[in-house]
């Protein structure tokens, strides 16, 4: 009798041991939670492509294979279609001198930066990215907008501002910059880009010059030996007032040599969705 009273003393006792385990077997599992992978490194690759396209200046080297330039494209394009890119930290980048600039409303990013390949006619890549709704992002590279126009020789500059337009059917951008023609002639860029069916497009006329209707508005000076780039620079900047929605900028004329600064400035304001 007593051999049986041990027996189920013991049984009973490994029974319980046996649920202890696990028990704290599970409590281990339900305590290990996911990695949390820091903002900053939601693409490893990006760094180091970044890194290859800056050593790669003043390589120009055609074997038929992408250039290191391209490759980090390519990968920056795919990066920035993810959901999570559009709140992510990017300052790993800016050592490569690759920056941001955010529109006045906060939909619309372009990554920045100039060209390896730039030598005194400056070549920016803008890389565009625009959030459409909570998961879905449009993107695309100013250079492939500029491939399905009709027409070569569309500047690159660096964009220094960007404004939501409203009243507008689509969602409608102000895009205001500057760049460098060859022979360090400067120039200013006012442009327009528009978000169509989910894809941009920079074929909006919405600047009133004269009787017709122009997706941009472009003005280059000539640099003679006496002038100072940064007045001229500064001469031809176009700006724009949000509150008055008054654009004004440097007027140009057609000549031989392309469209030439007057010497004077413009003044336009956006109203029934565009400026007149």
């Amino acid at each position: 009798m007593v051999s049986k009273i041990s027996l189920l003393f013991f049984l009973i006792i490994v029974i319980s041991a046996c649920q202890n385990k696990q028990v704290k077997e599970k409590t281990v599992v339900d305590t290990v939670k996911p990695a949390i992978i820091p903002k900053d490194t939601i693409d490893g690759s990006l760094d180091s492509l970044a890194a290859k396209m800056v050593a790669s200046k003043g390589n120009y080297t055609d074997d038929g294979q992408p250039s290191a330039e391209e490759l980090f494209v390519s990968r920056l394009l795919i990066v920035l279609k993810k959901p999570e890119s559009f709140t992510a930290n990017y300052s790993s980048l800016e050592k490569y001198d690759i920056k941001i600039l955010t529109s006045d409303d906060k939909l619309l990013r372009i990554f920045y930066w100039l060209s390896p390949n730039s030598g005194t006619m400056w070549h920016v890549q803008n890389i565009l990215q625009y959030q459409t709704s909570k998961d879905t992002l449009a993107t695309a590279s100013f250079d492939s907008l500029y491939e399905q126009r009709e027409y070569d020789g569309s500047p690159t500059p660096f964009f220094e501002s960007i404004y939501a337009l409203k009243p507008a059917k689509d969602p409608t951008y102000l895009l205001l910059g500057n760049g460098q023609m060859s022979g360090m002639e400067p120039y200013s860029l006012c442009r327009s880009l528009t978000l169509l069916e989910g894809k941009f497009s920079i074929d909006a006329k919405i600047f009133k010059v004269g009787k017709s209707l122009e997706s941009e508005l472009f003005t280059s000076a000539s640099l003679m030996d006496e002038d100072n780039p940064d007045e001229i620079r500064r001469l031809i900047q176009p700006k724009f007032n949000a509150e008055t929605k008054t654009l004004t900028y440097g007027e140009s004329k057609n000549t031989k040599e392309g469209f030439i600064f007057t010497g004077k400035r413009k003044s336009l304001v956006y109203r029934d969705g565009s400026f007149q």
